[in-house]
């Protein structure tokens, strides 16, 4: 529940790591759109999929989703955001997003989805 001190304290961890990928979701943006190039979409696609999308599965995993959800729906709109951005198409489809967030081996991108997790 809220009321538990130790959730308090985890929960504000994960809202300081929220506030910090936040951050890091406009930083990203900002570097595919002022470097349009593919090495550089292509690193920050990277960047995204390996450190961004997963920055808050630790709190997933020790934090009642009840709290959490909150958190996640914050996250995942900059995220989502971020790599319509990136690979630049802004009018992706939430089919096309689907897709993405498969596994390579099923034609997807490696883009995690934290509501999934949660």
């Amino acid at each position: 529940s809220a009321s538990n001190p130790s959730h308090n304290a985890l929960l504000q961890d994960a809202q300081s790591r929220l506030q910090t990928a936040i951050k890091d979701a406009s930083l990203l943006t900002q570097m595919a759109e002022s470097h349009a190039g593919t090495p550089t979409r292509y690193a920050a696609w990277l960047m995204l999929t390996r450190s961004l999308a997963p920055r808050l599965d630790f709190d997933m995993r020790i934090l009642p989703a009840a709290l959490l959800t909150p958190l996640v729906s914050a996250f995942t709109a900059p995220l989502l955001s971020s790599a319509k951005t990136i690979l630049g198409l802004p009018s992706l489809s939430d089919d096309m997003l689907a897709q993405a967030q498969l596994p390579g081996e099923l034609g997807g991108m490696f883009l995690s989805n934290p509501f999934i997790k949660l």
